[in-house]
């Protein structure tokens, strides 16, 4: 809000008088015209947006303005805030974890999910044999239809909604279970278990990467 007031401001300030004052009427009256094209009455606006800048000019807000604009212009203003920081490096960590990292990790994963006892042998077997490849597809297909679900609920969730320990949560557990499971973790001691605790854990990781990431982008 304080950008987009001061943005309005120095716009309205640049403009020749001529467009911002108004022209007399029939009855001699002055009445304020607003300017072309912007469909707001620019001389209140203008008082308006002078008190409002005022009173923000020595907010925390302004202070971290001022000290990105210190860093030669090559961040926006906002770029040092603490919470714009925040969710800027979960959001990274969302989008390494859940496109990077699971999807390298997922086909180790699926192989040993596969296999029958886990061990490294089992697991070469089971990719031959094409066991590995269904299960990894499977969870590719359900993982991307719970990326669709969380990104049609984030259409409904109010940004302030936003939690920033729960956003790395649903990220994190399903990466530490995933990397289990690379090296061997049987679920309940079987393969149902493994190939279960797989397709959980990736569609936890998508569906929270479809919800919470519009939600920090806006």
């Amino acid at each position: 809000a304080y950008a987009l007031l001061r943005r309005r401001r120095n716009r309205h300030s640049s403009r020749p008088a001529a467009e911002c004052s108004a022209s007399r009427g029939e009855g001699g009256r002055r009445a304020r015209q607003p300017v072309a094209g912007d469909g707001m009455a620019s001389m209140r606006h203008v008082q308006q947006s002078d008190l409002i800048l005022r009173r923000a000019s020595g907010s925390r807000c302004a202070r971290w303005c001022r000290r990105a604009r210190g860093c030669g212009g090559f961040l926006p203003w906002f770029a040092l805030h603490p919470h714009v920081v925040r969710v800027a490096a979960v959001n990274a960590i969302l989008q390494l974890v859940c496109w990077i990292f699971l999807r390298s990790l997922m086909p180790y994963a699926a192989a040993r999910a596969a296999s029958e006892d886990g061990t490294a042998a089992s697991a070469q077997q089971a990719h031959e044999d094409g066991h590995a490849g269904e299960l990894q597809a499977l969870t590719v297909e359900v993982s991307l239809l719970a990326v669709f679900a969380g990104a049609t609920l984030s259409a409904y969730v109010p940004d302030r909604a936003v939690r920033l320990a729960p956003a790395l949560a649903c990220e994190l557990l399903p990466l530490v279970a995933i990397s289990a499971l690379c090296a061997g973790w049987r679920p309940l001691g079987s393969s149902t278990g493994a190939r279960a605790a797989l397709l959980v854990s990736a569609t936890v990781a998508r569906f929270a990467d479809g919800l919470f990431s519009p939600l920090l982008y806006r």
